[in-house]
């Protein structure tokens, strides 16, 4: 359920012969207010506040001049914060002043008051990532819950072109800190003129950071993981038939960058790179011959979408 936006409202002594005393006609300009900012607010829309702190999207204390010639809002308690009025003193981000015309219809200063009561606080929403401390900037990367991935990948080894497909999840745990899961395989788009195919299997686990660049709009991910990877190699010979293959299961370490944009709703999109590395080269021979060598590492280009699941 959304939360209102909880305005206190003041009069400053003494008061011009415009403004009504107390009564009926008070209650109804600060309605007219109330009424305004509730239509410019949206969801949760705005009420009077009661006494002392309670649940709010920001409390605002709206407090008019003498006459009513002007009006000053203040949010004292920032958006979402919960504080007390007296938590945070006002900055020039939190206050708006207004002046007045004398020709200016008492009802109509209410309603403007009403409205910048509601764009004070839109402001301060967008506003509250600069506020923050570095590195915390509020970020659509910041959500708990698990970011599936799904991604095309392309590399190539010795000139050599291949391609894969990978999945993952990172599993947000603490702020922007994730544990990463993912799997990836990977083969050359076709056979050498020796009639040699490879394939790579990985499967890996590591930890993570997400760091907005664009609040809601942008961030870099980094990962690294340590991986369990198959590199297997299958050899036709086009002249005999013959067929052959040969694998080996190694230990290796993975590290990937990229850059994460939210797309619409849950879904968002990422481009950027891997590096895996496990250990040692290896041969791939022909009737006891060495015919080929697979690098002991290798660079990879992804693109991909991610799914958030609160």
């Amino acid at each position: 359920m959304a939360l209102p936006i909880v305005v206190d409202v003041s009069f400053e002594s003494p008061r011009g012969s415009q403004t009504p005393s107390v009564g009926a006609d008070r209650d109804e300009l600060t309605r007219a207010l109330v009424d305004a900012c509730s239509t410019a607010a949206g969801s949760g829309g705005c009420q009077i506040g009661p006494e002392g702190p309670a649940p709010a999207r920001a409390r605002v204390a709206v407090s008019f001049g003498p006459g009513d010639a002007g009006v000053r809002v203040v949010v004292v308690a920032p958006p979402a914060s919960g504080a007390a009025p007296s938590a945070r003193s006002a900055l020039s981000a939190d206050s708006r002043d207004v002046t007045f015309r004398d020709d200016d219809p008492l009802v109509e200063r209410y309603r403007a008051a009403g409205l910048v009561v509601a764009g004070v606080v839109a402001d301060l929403d967008g506003l509250d990532a600069a506020h923050a401390a570095p590195g915390e900037a509020i970020s659509s990367d910041a959500r708990g819950g698990v970011f599936l991935r799904i991604g095309g990948r392309a590399g190539a080894d010795d000139s050599r072109p291949w391609a894969g497909a990978e999945l993952g999840a990172d599993v947000v745990v603490a702020g922007h800190a994730f544990v990463s899961l993912s799997g990836s395989h990977d083969q050359t788009w076709a056979r050498d003129g020796r009639g040699i195919s490879e394939q790579r299997t990985a499967f890996g686990v590591g930890v993570g950071w997400r760091m907005p660049i664009v609040p809601d709009r942008l961030a870099v991910r980094v990962r690294v993981e340590i991986a369990l990877d198959e590199i297997r190699a299958t050899v036709h010979q086009p002249s005999t038939g013959r067929e052959d293959a040969g694998d080996r299961a190694l230990p290796g370490l993975g590290a990937g960058a990229e850059l994460a944009c939210p797309l619409v709703g849950v879904v968002g999109v990422f481009a950027g790179g891997r590096l895996a590395w496990w250990g040692s080269d290896t041969t791939v021979r022909i009737q006891g011959q060495p015919a080929d060598i697979i690098r002991a590492w290798d660079a990879t280009a992804v693109v991909g979408v991610d799914v958030h699941l609160p």
